[in-house]
C-alpha cells in the first residue's frame, strides 16, 4: 500500500483486496486476478456439475478469510450447502501438529458423508500432503491451481494418486503454456533483443524454485503492456482524472493469457480474467488446462 496508499502514486500490477482498495488513493490497474476469482472458479466448477456431491470445504487459516467471506457466500448463491466447513489451524512449521489436525478434519469430513473436498486457497496445498496415506479419498476441488501444483512438486510428496480425477481453477498455465503465448512471445523476443534471455520454464527443475529465470518475463511482460495501454488510452493529457478515466472499458490480452480482458472500476480493475479448470494428468504428473 505504499505507493498507492501512503504516497498516492498510481500503480500498475500487484494483488489486489477490498481492504487495499479500499485505501487507495490513486488510481490502480492490475493483471493479476484479484480475491473475486474464486468465484469464477466455483461458477465453471458449479457449470460443469463438479460441486453436486456432498461437499465438504477446508481451508489453512490464513485463508480463512477467503473461505468465509467470499467462497461460501458463493456457494449460498450457488444453491450448495456444504456437509463440512474447517480451518487447518496448526502452525505451518509443525509438522506433527499438521498431520493430527487434518487427520481429524477428514474424520469428521467422512463421517458427514463429504465425497468431494473444496480446497481454499494457496495454502490448501497441506491437505493432500497429510493425507496420501489416509485412506479416505474423496474427490478434489482446488479454488487455486498453485496449492495444487504445490504439492504434485512438493519434495516431500511421494504419492500423487490422491490427485486422481481432482480439478483445480486459477489463471491461465501451466508455465509452459503461459510462456508460449503468442503475446508473450512477442514481448520476450525485446527482450531477447536487448540481451535479456528469457529460456523456457521446461528446461528447468520445477522442484529447484531458486532457479526460475523466466519468473522475470512472466512479471515484467504483463506490467509493461498494461501500462502502455492504459497510458495509451489515458491520452496526451496524462493526470489522474484521465488515468481513472481510462480504465473503464480498456480492452487488452494480457502477455502469457490468451484470453482479452475488459477492465473497469473495481472489482473489475484485474480485468475480470478467465478463470481456467486445470485436470490432473498421472501420465504426465501435470495439471493441463480442461478441454471439457
Amino acid at each position: 500500500l505504499c505507493p498507492v496508499d501512503t504516497h498516492a502514486t498510481a500503480v500498475v500490477g500487484g494483488g489486489m483486496t477490498p481492504a487495499r482498495l479500499d485505501a487507495a488513493k490513486a488510481p490502480w490497474i492490475t493483471w493479476m486476478p484479484d480475491t473475486d476469482q474464486p468465484n469464477q472458479v466455483l461458477d465453471a466448477m458449479s457449470e460443469r456439475g463438479e460441486l453436486d456431491g456432498s461437499v465438504a470445504v477446508v481451508a489453512h487459516a490464513q485463508d480463512a478469510g477467503l473461505m468465509n467471506d467470499t467462497v461460501l457466500p458463493k456457494l449460498t448463491e450457488l444453491g450448495i450447502e456444504p456437509v463440512e466447513v474447517a480451518t487447518i489451524d496448526a502452525p505451518t512449521d509443525d509438522t506433527a501438529a499438521l498431520q493430527s489436525n487434518v487427520t481429524l478434519i477428514a474424520e469428521r469430513f467422512n463421517a458427514a458423508g463429504a465425497d468431494t473436498v473444496l480446497v481454499v486457497g494457496i495454502a490448501g496445498a497441506n491437505w493432500p500432503l497429510y493425507m496420501e496415506e489416509n485412506p479416505y479419498r474423496p474427490k478434489l476441488l482446488f479454488t487455486d491451481v498453485t496449492a495444487a501444483r504445490a504439492f504434485a512438486t512438493n519434495e516431500s510428496t511421494t504419492d500423487t494418486s490422491i490427485l486422481d480425477d481432482s480439478l483445480s481453477g486459477g489463471s491461465y498455465g501451466p508455465d509452459q503454456a503461459r510462456w508460449e503465448d503468442a503475446g508473450q512471445q512477442a514481448c520476450i523476443e525485446t527482450l531477447a533483443a536487448a540481451g535479456v534471455e528469457s529460456p523456457p520454464p521446461d528446461e528447468f527443475d520445477a522442484n529447484d524454485t531458486s532457479n526460475q529465470p523466466y519468473q522475470a518475463a512472466f512479471f515484467a511482460c504483463p506490467d509493461m503492456a498494461l501500462m502502455l495501454k492504459w497510458l495509451e488510452a489515458a491520452g496526451e493529457n496524462l493526470n489522474y482524472g484521465t488515468l481513472e478515466a481510462a480504465i473503464d472499458g480498456l480492452t487488452l490480452a494480457v502477455p502469457g493469457d490468451p484470453g482479452e480482458r475488459t477492465f473497469g472500476p473495481p472489482p473489475a480493475a484485474d480485468g475480470d480474467p478467465v478463470a481456467y479448470l486445470f485436470t490432473w494428468n498421472g501420465s504426465t504428473s501435470s495439471f493441463e488446462v480442461s478441454e471439457g
